[in-house]
């Protein structure tokens, strides 16, 4: 895939639909928006039938990482088409699915009470030097079939089974993301570590640590067990453990507005943690070390660990007030500019909608808490994938 730099990257977008409430005909449409140039929606919306309604965010507003959305509808039982679309501040345009619609069948009882299953993401590569080959049709769905192949390689966007990429020596982030013909999803990801001669192996991601946007949240790989035991006197301690030990690697994103002054500092289990570039993380699998990255206010740490199998991480250098997190001043801009233009949107969808009454979908907004469901998975090395 060629890394050529373009004006303006589309968002991607996936969703899906599942039952809110069991015995009623309320259901919940999901999407997932992101985009890689960190430009913010104009708008998210859920077309079915013929109707369209603004969908809503229901996580922080962070472009780059992925938003997720929700919309609540009272359905009639009989068939509903529907699609999403997104349009981020620049212009650039994504519908889901790409080409015609999903179909959600409520006409028949045994229908309505099924529950689809989501699918499985699978990733297995092969590496020939730097040139690496990713591989997803190892991902299956147990009651349907995968329509798209969405995969993230170091931030840069990519569809299809199979793709090819020219990595660097280092670390790179690679992520699979497949929806089945039912709307659902699944996640695969991994770190692929690429020494200095080309030779490569893949390390799991233990799990996802965010923290300073309002609440903490711990996104927990499969196989993995961690904590946020403490965020309080400027640091934040976290305990990571495994089922099966081994390598493995802990993401860390941290609001910039709850650092203090000066570098990040980690310890494990007390000992101090030492900071390198990607590549000499990639030539050195036997130590723990962590590398960062500063974007848009936001720090990523890849904290990679040889061996998981209960630790302890101290994340130092936070503000007292880093337990009390308040939004700060971008992030209240966020929420503002965020909360007119789903307000515009809603209503001119509900102006929309009320002049579509002859449609079937006769939905209407509720209340409500939750988020989409996404799987986890495994990678595969694609050597052991050929020999079977």
């Amino acid at each position: 895939m060629e890394r050529g730099a373009a004006i303006n990257h589309p968002p991607q977008l996936t969703g899906g639909v599942r039952s809110a409430l069991e015995g009623e005909n309320v259901y919940i449409f999901y999407a997932t928006y992101l985009d890689m140039d960190w430009d913010p929606p104009i708008s998210v919306t859920l077309h079915i039938d013929g109707a369209t309604f603004g969908m809503r965010p229901v996580t922080d507003p962070v472009w780059g990482r992925g938003v997720k959305y929700e919309i609540k509808l009272n359905l009639s039982r009989e068939e509903h088409k529907y699609y999403f679309t997104a349009t981020d501040s620049m212009g650039g345009f994504r519908k889901c699915p790409e080409s015609g619609t999903f179909i959600l069948n409520l006409s028949g009882a045994a229908e309505s009470e099924r529950s689809p299953s989501p699918p499985r993401a699978v990733i297995r590569y092969g590496l020939n030097g730097f040139n690496a080959i990713l591989d997803g049709s190892g991902s299956y769905d147990p009651d349907g079939r995968i329509i798209q192949y969405t995969w993230t390689v170091d931030g840069q966007f990519t569809t299809g089974m199979v793709t090819q990429y020219t990595l660097s020596q280092g670390y790179h982030r690679i992520e699979l993301i497949v929806m089945d013909n039912d709307g659902l999803t699944d996640r695969c990801e991994m770190i692929l570590l690429v020494g200095e001669e080309g030779e490569g192996w893949a390390v799991r991601v233990a799990g996802t640590v965010i923290l300073g946007y309002g609440e903490e949240e711990i996104d927990e790989g499969e196989g993995y067990h961690l904590v946020l035991r403490e965020i309080e006197d400027g640091r934040a301690v976290i305990s990571v453990s495994s089922e099966d030990g081994g390598a493995g690697v802990v993401v860390l994103y941290i609001n910039r507005s709850i650092m203090r002054m000066g570098e990040i500092a980690l310890t494990l289990d007390g000992k101090p943690i030492e900071r390198l570039s990607p590549a000499e993380i990639a030539n050195n699998p036997e130590m723990p070390a962590y590398s960062v990255v500063e974007k848009n206010g936001e720090i990523q740490v890849i904290l990679y660990l040889p061996d998981i199998d209960g630790h302890t991480i101290v994340i130092s250098s936070l503000s007292e007030s880093a337990g009390k997190i308040q939004p700060s001043t971008n992030s209240l801009l966020f929420y503002l500019i965020l909360g007119v233009v789903v307000l515009l949107t809603t209503l001119v969808s509900a102006v929309f909608a009320i002049s579509r009454r002859r449609h079937t979908a006769k939905g209407f907004l509720l209340s409500d808490e939750g988020a989409s469901h996404i799987g986890r998975s495994e990678a595969f090395n694609w050597d052991d994938f050929i020999e079977e």
